[in-house]
């Protein structure tokens, strides 16, 4: 997602203060980073149909208990410290289905990357999402040329692979789930470069 600075005199606010802006400004969304508030920004139409094809992908492939949901929606990563809106987060808790504020425990976050989001994504969000119990996969997903990075969960650690071609399958057997790179960029123009090599 993208992100402007929002215009207050302060640079410190509590979680108390991130709810009262958050909550009250219905048609902005805000971020909050240990006391930072971010508002998030729009995207383009390339990240939008990403997101798109990513939630037709999973939404065909998960139970009926599991609900996905796109940046609209809160995920809380640490109470009273860090809130974030993912691109897609997938969950399959009773009580992140019931709760109309936020989701606390998903097994799967998806961030589609803009180039003023990569650093935060691939840093702050990687170290924050995947401190989250629950999760299971993070996945980052670059808007051109094909590009997905997949984090997986491997007991005490993580696992990391790269996706960068276009008949490449994605398993993600912890959610008995796999994408195709076809299904994720679907619509999507894919800008190709030639690569010479030393000899010409």
């Amino acid at each position: 997602m993208g992100f402007a600075q929002p215009k207050y005199e302060t640079n410190y606010y509590t979680a108390q203060d991130y709810f009262e802006i958050d909550d009250n400004t219905p048609e902005q969304k805000f971020e909050y980073f240990l006391g930072e508030v971010t508002a998030t920004a729009g995207t383009t139409t390339t990240h939008n149909t990403i997101s798109i094809n990513m939630v037709i992908a999973i939404s065909n492939q998960i139970a009926n208990k599991c609900r996905i949901f796109m940046s609209d929606v809160r995920l809380e990563v640490k109470r009273n410290a860090i809130y974030f809106y993912p691109d897609l987060i997938l969950t399959c808790d009773e009580e992140d289905i019931k709760n109309k504020k936020s989701i606390s425990n998903p097994c799967l976050v998806v961030e589609v990357l803009s180039p003023s989001t990569e650093a935060k994504d691939l840093n702050e969000k990687l170290d924050s999402y995947t401190k989250i119990p629950s999760v299971m996969y993070y996945i980052v997903v670059g808007q051109t040329p094909f590009s997905v990075k997949v984090y997986e969960r491997a007991n005490l650690f993580w696992k990391f692979v790269l996706y960068t071609q276009a008949e490449d399958v994605i398993p993600l057997p912890l959610l008995d789930l796999s994408l195709n790179m076809t299904d994720i960029y679907r619509n999507i123009e894919i800008e190709t470069k030639e690569v010479k090599s030393e000899a010409e």
